[in-house]
């Protein structure tokens, strides 16, 4: 039987109670107000069919070769297994089932089937119909808008269908299987301690009430203890200027708040607000997404290929890619990932591995020698640029030469300037720096490694030569795509830029030497992963999260000290693209969630 391409598209009720936002996908597809009142089927041979998924025969696109899409895969697939647990469809699924928007994604397209269908198919689709479906159910729909969601629906499923077959053959079947791990290990969902997770819930309701009997303004008006004109106010009576922006990811307003937070209780205050009010919302989350099937288990949701490199980003509520790494205000957050009992896990990273790409793609042969014979990266490099020549290890004898070591790698490897170094040695590594010294260490080590010559000026010609879009072809094969390009200045102040997807849409971005070195990096070391990934989890490890370089696998408690050597072995095959790619993990046994 000849291979069938097949759209699939469900429409489901939602509202401002039952909604993906709040429950996530797996929860929200058990939600006692939830509905899938409707399933679209567009087969590449012609055939449609739109109505209840109870009414559709799907044995009948579950034959030898069959291929099912949809854009967001994660949620039609949630759909399709909550109707089979209910009994609603019967327990038959096509050998192979794959996402279009991560096949967007791969091309180096924005994920959205709007500007997939705009870029890749040359067509508008209108998405307008979804927002207006908002707390209606089919039953209750006027005639006019049921016609209105199917056309809609059919349309869903007809565009996702056509993505893959003009581009699917572009996509690597390791590829298109890291697409559907990062679907499988979401739904699997990793173990929660319910019992600290609700207790952290209690203890920061009451670190925030705390903190609103010390912020002295009537914010009740504003909703918000964070009102910039009553803070504005505030300050004005103290003589001290507010900060720019409360936004929670601004570093100046983060940096304002250390200042005068021991000065002013109140100021200590709205930081200590702000801070918990954050945390409680991951918590939060947290507890929405545990599963209603399934008590002490979370599902949770990320994204393949969320990044302009393709490597993973948080979605659905949860970002798993950026817990807090310490504890704050009595609660650690990646602590209530806990092992249940009889069970241990597996926590396995690269070690420095973008350093060793750095070193590997550079073709820094001198400091490679010394990384295969064992010695840590950092102090190779010392070694070899530093003048470090004692025969002990060098973070035994001077910890802080290592740390500077480290700083100047992974650093100044992406072309960092002198000026930026102070910074990011201090907030990174707690070193201090003056702006002279810096300036002499950045000279030295563009003089010393060949990075400069090697990666950032070539990288940086190919895109300026380029006219329109460039691609930068990785070592695995895949390429980096740079589009729209545009050069700005005269001749002794250049800036190039150029679009990358970001979400739904693409962003222009300042791109020279050193960003183009580290999208490199970034992205040789995330293909090294994948591969990394896929083979510990073929091996019969469940991979429960991905987080950067390193997997949390659970396995049972007698069977973890062979899993530990066996997982730490599969990570540190090197890829057939890259041989002499000197490969190290390390791989340890824990009961919660650490790193």
């Amino acid at each position: 039987m000849p291979q069938r391409i097949i759209g699939v598209d469900y429409e489901t009720y939602y509202d401002d109670e039952c909604s993906i936002t709040i429950q996530g996908s797996y929860n929200y597809c058990r939600h006692p107000k939830y509905d899938a009142y409707m399933v679209t089927i567009a087969t590449c041979g012609g055939d449609e069919f739109v109505g209840h998924p109870k009414d559709f025969d799907w044995a009948s696109i579950c034959q030898p070769g069959d291929i099912w899409v949809s854009h967001n895969q994660s949620f039609d697939r949630t759909v399709y297994e909550a109707d089979i647990q209910k009994g609603i469809t019967p327990d038959v699924f096509p050998d192979e089932w794959y996402c279009t928007a991560d096949l967007a994604a791969f091309l180096g397209y924005p994920r959205s089937l709007a500007n997939a269908g705009k870029f890749l198919l040359g067509k508008e689709i209108d998405k307008s119909t979804r927002n207006k479906m908002k707390g209606k159910r089919w039953e209750n729909m006027t005639p006019e808008f049921q016609k209105e969601v199917t056309d809609y629906a059919m349309g869903d499923a007809l565009d996702c269908r056509d993505l893959f077959l003009k581009y699917g053959h572009l996509w690597p079947q390791t590829e298109r299987d890291y697409s559907n791990h990062t679907i499988l290990m979401g739904n699997r969902g990793v173990p929660i301690n319910e019992k600290k997770l609700n207790d952290g819930i209690k203890l920061l309701g009451e670190k925030i009430w705390q903190a609103e009997q010390d912020i002295p303004w009537d914010w009740d008006k504003d909703k918000t203890p964070l009102s910039p004109k009553s803070l504005a106010k505030q300050c004005r009576t103290v003589s001290i200027d507010p900060p720019k922006s409360l936004a929670q990811d601004s570093l100046e307003c983060a940096a304002w708040e250390d200042k005068y937070g021991s000065k002013f209780p109140w100021v200590g205050a709205m930081r200590d607000w702000r801070r918990c009010n954050m945390l409680l919302k991951k918590l939060t989350a947290m507890k929405n997404r545990i599963k209603t099937d399934k008590p002490g288990w979370m599902a949770y949701g990320q994204l393949y290929g969320g990044a302009h490199t393709l490597r993973d980003s948080g979605s659905g509520g949860v970002n798993m890619q950026n817990m807090p790494r310490t504890e704050m205000f009595g609660v650690n957050m990646r602590n209530l990932i806990e092992a249940p009992k009889g069970f241990k896990f597996i926590s396995a990273d690269y070690g420095q591995i973008e350093a060793r790409v750095t070193a590997w793609l550079s073709g820094d042969e001198a400091l490679l020698k010394q990384v295969r014979a064992g010695i840590d990266i950092y102090e190779a490099h010392a070694r070899a640029t530093m003048g470090y020549t004692n025969p002990k290890p060098l973070k035994d004898v001077d910890p802080d030469l290592r740390q500077l070591a480290k700083a100047r790698v992974l650093s100044l490897g992406f072309g960092c300037g002198a000026a930026k170094f102070v910074v990011m040695a201090k907030t990174m590594y707690g070193i201090d720096i003056k702006l002279a010294d810096a300036k002499t260490i950045v000279s030295e080590y563009r003089r010393v490694t060949p990075v400069k010559k090697t990666l950032w000026q070539v990288l940086e010609r190919g895109i300026w030569d380029a006219v329109g879009s460039w691609r930068m072809q990785l070592p695995s094969g895949r390429y980096l795509n740079y589009r729209n390009i545009k050069k700005r200045g005269d001749e002794y102040n250049q800036v190039l830029t150029a679009a990358i997807p970001r979400g739904a849409n693409f962003i222009n971005v300042k791109f020279w030497g050193g960003k183009l070195t580290e999208n490199l990096v970034q992205a040789t070391a995330r293909d090294l992963f994948v591969e990394g990934v896929l083979r510990v989890e073929k091996a019969g490890y469940p991979v429960l999260m991905r987080i950067h370089d390193e997997v949390l696998c659970m396995v049972p408690e007698a069977e973890a000290d062979a899993a530990c050597r066996e997982v730490e072995r599969l990570l540190c095959i090197p890829p057939e693209w890259a041989p002499d790619l000197p490969v190290s993990a390390d791989a340890s046994i824990i009961d919660r969630y650490t790193k």
